[in-house]
């Protein structure tokens, strides 16, 4: 994994990027209805 071995708590936030302009979402399916339940809470 890339991220293994990485504390990603640990970030400059000078580094990131403006995102103020850009849209999110999250897709959840139906086809483990246990899996993906606790996201559509």
């Amino acid at each position: 994994m890339a991220t293994a071995n990485k504390n990603l708590s640990i970030y400059d936030k000078q580094t990131i990027p403006d995102a103020k302009d850009l849209r999110f979402g999250i897709v959840v399916s139906e086809w483990n209805h246990e899996l993906v339940k606790g996201y559509t809470r």
